[in-house]
């Protein structure tokens, strides 16, 4: 991963939101949109049908095709129980966790109706030694392909990070994920 102040972004395109947020966590262009187009064909065939994806290539792809892209990298997730929240401070400061990837609800207004109402975005964890060597200290960062002005500019530590999800992704699912 890199290790420069200034964290790897891609710009949306369409709804590709998924594969944005995964390479903005390897923090490199890893992920491609066939790669993910061909996890969902896959999956379908396997699970008879059920739809992964948004027709014609668009994107909109489901949390299914997310962790099989993690777990192609060695990359394993789990959801973090956002009502428990000293088990996931516990959860957040696990030495193998690299990051957090985010399925939040949007509301696009009504003349919106063909745009998804799922979007995600990835929060990078970065360990840092505290000064005068009293351990480590995890500082999380948001970086989101939409670029929304709500994000936090600056890094979060473990219970902001816990509290901006909890006041400003209502409904939102977080992955945990970890090698």
């Amino acid at each position: 991963m890199r290790t420069s102040s200034v964290p790897y972004r891609e710009a949306q395109s369409w709804h590709h939101c998924a594969v944005h947020a995964v390479n903005h966590l390897l923090q490199r262009r890893e992920c491609s949109v066939w790669e993910f187009e061909d996890i969902a064909d896959e999956l379908q065939r396997r699970t008879g049908g059920i739809r992964h994806k948004a027709p014609l290539g668009l994107g909109g792809y489901s949390a299914d095709v997310v962790l099989m892209a993690l777990k192609r990298r060695e990359l394993e997730a789990v959801v973090l129980d956002m009502r428990k929240p000293e088990e996931a401070l516990t959860r957040l400061r696990g030495e193998t966790v690299v990051g957090a990837l985010v399925n939040e609800v949007k509301h696009p207004a009504w003349w919106q109706f063909w745009r998804s109402e799922r979007h995600w975005l990835a929060v990078l964890r970065r360990v840092r030694t505290r000064p005068g060597g009293q351990g480590d200290q995890s500082e999380w960062l948001v970086v989101d392909s939409q670029d929304d002005d709500r994000r936090p500019p600056e890094p979060l530590s473990d219970e902001a990070f816990l509290a901006y999800v909890a006041a400003a992704l209502p409904g939102c699912v977080v992955f945990l994920v970890y090698r």
